[in-house]
C-alpha cells in the first residue's frame, strides 16, 4: 500500500537536494527537527558555519592593518568575486557594513604584495565576475549594457574619479537577506539622483546606477506583484555613512532610496545636510507637489520617506526648518527622534529651530521621545519661544513622554563659535516660558542641556521658575535632568565655567533636579 510521502521518508538523495536549497539559514531549522535530518545535514554544517562566521556580519578589512592575512576582503570587487564563485554567499550577508571598503583603483596604485593578490585574483576570475554581471535579472529588466557595467565594476574608482558607485549598487542587487546597512563615504548623492543644481552632471550611462537603485526600491516595496526574496526587502536598519566630511556634511539625498523602503524601521545618519532647494519648472507629481521640492524628492522619486520608520537619530546635521516638513511628513509611525543640529560652514547660518519644531507637530500623535539639541549655531539662527515667534507650546505632541532640549535654542549663547567673545545676552531679551506652560500633558521625563554661561543659566531658571508650585499640573513628570556643558563647540573650557556650574547645581538642588556634567 502506498503512503503519503514526507520529508523524512524521501530517498536520501532528495533529502540532500532539499536541504541544500534550504541554505543558508533554513538549514539550521531543518537540522534541528529530528535526528534523521540532522544526520543528512551534518556534512553541510562545517562549510555553512564557516560561511556564516565570515559573511553574516560582513565588514571590509584593510590589508594594511592585517599584513599577511589571506582571509580578508577589502574591496567590493573581491566580495563580488566570492559571490560569483558561490552565489549562496550573497544570501549569508545579513548585516552589511561597507564603510571601510578600499576602492580597487587604490589597490592598483599601491605596491604591496598583499594588494597585488587582489589584482591577480581579479585577472584570474574575471570571467566568473563577467558572467555574474551578464546574468543579472535587474540589469536585464532595465535593458542596461552589461559590458559597461562589468568594466565599471572592475574599475571601481574612488569618489574623486567617479560620480556614481557601480560596484556597490550592483552588490546591493544581489543581497536578498540584508537587514542592516552602513554605506561607505564613496557612496555619493549622484548614485541616487541627478540634482537640478548638480555641478558635474551625471551622464546617461551613469544614470543606469540611479535606475538600478530605483528599481530595487520599487520591487522591494511591491510585495503584491513581485514575489519571493528581493534585494533590500528585509532592510530594517540604516547605519551612519562612514568617514563623511564633517565640515561640509553629506547630502541626505544619498540615503533617500533607503528611507523610501517600506521595510525600514530605524535610520541613523551623521554629518548630514538636508536643505530646501528652489522649485524647478515642470510637471507636478500625482500628489500635486512640485517635482523638485527637495533634492531627494527630485524627478518625482522617493516622495514617501520613512513610512514605517520608528526610530530616527540624526547627529551633527543641518536640516532646515522647511525641509523638516518634507522629510518627516510621512513618518507617522515614528516614535523616537533625536536631532543634533550643527552648522556646516556657510550652510544653515539662518536655521530656524522654531520652524523645525512647528513642522514636527504633524508627528504629535505618534512621537514618544524627542531630543533636539544644538552643537554650533550661526549668528543668524532663530530662537524657540521668542516674543515675536509663533510657537507657544508643545502640547500638540500628545504622545510625547520623553523630551530633551538645549538652552542654546532659546538664546544667543556664548557657548557657540560665533558668540565666544560676545557679551552676555541682556536679561530683558531672554523670553523663556515656564516648562509648566509648554510641556505636553503626558510628559514623564524632561532633560535640558545647559552650557555653563550666565545667559544659559537664566534660561534654565525661567523654565523651572514655578516648578515647585505647579508640579502637580504634570502628574506623570517624575524625572527632570540638567546636563551641564563645561566646553564650547571646539572643546575648550568656557570662561568661568566652574563658577557658573556651581550656580546651576545649587539651583537644581533646591528644585530637586538631577544634575550631570557632560
Amino acid at each position: 500500500m502506498s503512503s503519503t510521502a514526507t520529508l523524512v521518508n524521501l530517498p536520501g538523495e532528495l533529502q540532500v537536494m532539499i536541504i541544500r536549497r534550504a541554505l543558508p539559514y533554513d538549514l539550521e531549522s531543518l537540522a534541528l527537527t529530528c535526528k534523521q535530518l540532522h544526520a543528512v545535514a551534518l556534512p553541510l554544517l562545517p562549510r555553512h558555519n564557516a560561511l556564516r562566521r565570515k559573511y553574516r556580519r560582513f565588514h571590509f578589512t584593510d590589508s594594511y592593518d592585517h599584513p599577511g592575512d589571506q582571509d580578508i576582503t577589502e574591496t567590493v570587487t573581491e566580495l563580488l568575486l566570492d559571490i560569483a564563485a558561490d552565489p549562496s554567499i550573497a544570501h549569508y550577508i545579513i548585516h552589511g557594513d561597507f564603510g571601510d571598503r578600499v576602492c580597487t583603483d587604490k589597490v592598483r596604485q599601491g605596491s604591496t604584495n598583499d594588494r597585488g593578490v587582489v589584482l591577480q585574483r581579479l585577472e584570474k576570475e574575471q570571467d566568473n565576475l563577467r558572467a555574474l554581471v551578464q546574468n543579472s535579472d535587474h540589469l536585464a529588466i532595465l535593458g542596461l549594457d552589461t559590458d559597461v557595467w562589468f568594466d565599471n565594476v572592475v574599475a571601481d574608482r574612488d569618489e574623486l574619479d567617479e560620480l556614481v558607485d557601480y560596484p556597490l549598487a550592483f552588490l546591493l542587487s544581489l543581497l536578498p537577506n540584508l537587514e542592516s546597512l552602513a554605506l561607505p563615504h564613496e557612496w555619493r548623492a549622484s548614485s541616487v539622483i541627478t540634482r537640478p543644481d548638480e555641478w558635474e552632471p551625471t551622464d546617461d550611462i551613469q544614470k543606469g546606477v540611479q535606475e538600478l537603485i530605483h528599481l530595487l526600491v520599487t520591487r522591494a516595496n511591491d510585495t503584491e506583484h513581485v514575489k519571493g526574496d528581493q534585494p533590500l526587502r528585509k532592510l530594517r536598519s540604516l547605519h551612519p555613512t562612514k568617514d563623511v566630511d564633517t565640515q561640509f556634511g553629506t547630502d541626505m539625498t544619498s540615503i533617500a532610496p533607503f528611507l523610501a523602503l517600506d521595510s525600514l524601521r530605524e535610520v541613523r545618519h551623521d554629518s548630514g545636510v538636508c536643505n530646501q532647494v528652489e522649485d524647478q519648472a515642470g510637471e507636478n507629481d500625482n500628489e500635486g507637489l512640485p517635482a523638485t521640492v527637495l533634492d531627494f524628492q527630485a524627478q518625482g522619486r522617493y516622495q514617501v520617506l520613512g513610512r514605517n520608520i520608528e526610530t530616527a537619530i540624526f547627529q551633527d546635521v543641518v536640516i532646515s526648518g522647511e525641509a523638516c516638513g518634507a522629510l518627516f511628513r510621512d513618518m507617522h509611525n515614528l516614535k523616537t527622534l533625536d536631532v543634533e543640529y550643527n552648522m556646516k560652514d556657510e550652510i544653515g547660518y539662518d536655521w530656524q529651530p522654531e520652524t523645525f519644531l512647528s513642522n514636527l507637530m504633524s508627528l504629535g500623535k505618534t512621537l514618544k521621545s524627542l531630543s533636539l539639541t544644538a552643537n554650533n549655531l550661526g549668528p543668524d539662527h532663530g530662537r524657540i519661544f521668542s516674543s515675536d515667534g509663533d510657537l507657544e507650546t508643545l502640547l500638540d505632541f500628545e504622545a510625547l513622554t520623553c523630551l530633551k532640549l538645549d538652552t542654546k535654542l532659546f538664546i544667543y549663547s556664548r557657548s557657540v563659535v560665533d558668540n565666544f567673545n560676545g557679551e552676555p545676552t541682556n536679561e530683558d531679551d531672554i523670553t523663556t516660558p515656564s516648562l509648566m506652560d509648554i510641556a505636553p500633558q503626558n510628559l514623564k521625563t524632561f532633560a535640558l542641556h545647559v552650557p555653563a554661561t550666565p545667559e544659559d543659566y537664566i534660561v534654565m531658571e525661567r523654565l523651572f521658575v514655578d516648578l515647585g508650585d505647579r508640579r502637580n499640573e504634570l502628574p506623570d513628570l517624575k524625572t527632570i535632568k540638567v546636563i551641564i556643558e563645561r566646553q564650547d563647540v571646539w572643546g575648550g573650557d568656557l570662561d568661568d565655567w566652574s563658577e557658573h556650574a556651581e550656580k546651576i547645581k545649587a539651583f537644581c538642588a533646591a528644585k530637586e533636579i538631577k544634575v550631570s556634567m557632560l
